[in-house]
């Protein structure tokens, strides 16, 4: 193997190499065309993680084990090309993590930084340095990284959450480490919803110092997100009734998730969460068509160029048969 591939390697070269080999030491040109690429090389391959087939597997690990003994009772979603390395991409770790009723998730941080995307279940909760709120089915929810944190569910039903992690950058760095929390849970010191009254409402407190470089924001509630994406559609498009917005964002917001590990089928929890009245499709289908296959329908040309793009980065992650 060199720069360029060569069939056969000379008994010298050959001897050289077992010589340098014993000091730790190789030489580039026989791995150089591997190394640096023409083109993006990757072992990752596109995959579908659907909800129908995960979420038994999910509520029979609830029987298996408890959320005490494996800290965070996880399934790993991991890519067909990468098995056995707790990895969706080489960037990101992701996985589907239940809390059963009555059951608390120990207090403990780390050097990578999370998101959650609560897909079943209302009533568990999250704390984060000190601060605890009560979780909903689409609500987004981020640890930064080295931030306390436990869950909890004092519910009567199962809650389901995607858990995303930097773990292979931080682990490319060698920077990765974790710390228990004494007790099981942390104290709570913050009301619920006190990071969203100081930081989420356009106004900034007197005499603010951030503590770090992270957003002081962590709890993203789907009914506040739904709330600014219609308003924001709305402004963007100026012709969408308001039935026609929260259809568009809604519809796109769950198939997002179906591409991911939710199905199309209506036993769906985001579905269920995400019910909506019938609602007008032919706009949202004139920009898809525009942008990819060259339509020139008017209702589309009538748009300006801000509503078309906003609305072809919604139509992409439209469900096929919608």
């Amino acid at each position: 193997m060199s720069a360029v591939p060569q069939p056969q390697v000379s008994k010298e070269r050959k001897d050289f190499y077992a010589r340098i080999d014993t000091g730790h030491v190789a030489p580039l040109w026989e791995v150089l065309h591997e190394l640096v690429t023409p083109k993006p090389k990757t072992p990752c391959v596109p995959v579908v993680w659907k909800w129908d087939t995960v979420l038994p597997w999910i509520m029979e690990s609830g029987k298996l084990i408890t959320a005490q003994e494996a800290e965070r009772r996880v399934l790993v979603l991991e890519n067909p090309g990468l098995r056995g390395q707790s990895r969706a991409t080489h960037s990101l770790y992701a996985g589907l993590q239940l809390v059963l009723p009555g059951e608390i998730a120990r207090a403990h941080r780390h050097s990578q930084s999370a998101l959650r995307f609560i897909m079943s279940g209302d009533g568990a909760y999250t704390a984060v340095d000190g601060e605890r709120v009560t979780m909903h089915v689409g609500d987004f929810i981020i640890t930064p990284s080295w931030s306390w944190h436990d869950h909890g569910n004092p519910s009567k039903e199962p809650i389901i959450w995607m858990d995303v992690l930097d773990m292979p950058i931080v682990e490319l760095l060698d920077a990765q480490f974790m710390e228990k929390f004494p007790q099981q849970s942390q104290m709570t010191t913050h009301t619920e919803g006190a990071s969203f009254a100081r930081y989420g409402n356009t106004m900034m407190p007197l005499n603010y110092r951030p503590r770090s470089h992270t957003s002081p924001l962590f709890w993203y509630p789907y009914e506040r997100s739904r709330e600014a994406l219609a308003t924001l559609a709305r402004s963007l498009t100026g012709t969408l009734s308001l039935e026609e917005v929260l259809d568009r964002v809604v519809r796109h917001a769950v198939t997002l998730f179906d591409s991911g590990v939710a199905s199309n089928a209506s036993s769906s929890p985001l579905r269920e969460r995400f019910k909506l009245e019938a609602a007008p499709w032919a706009m949202c289908r004139c920009t898809w068509n525009r942008s990819s296959k060259g339509s020139s329908n008017s209702s589309a040309q009538a748009m300006n160029p801000l509503s078309a793009s906003m609305s072809v980065s919604l139509v992409r992650i439209r469900s096929p048969e919608s």
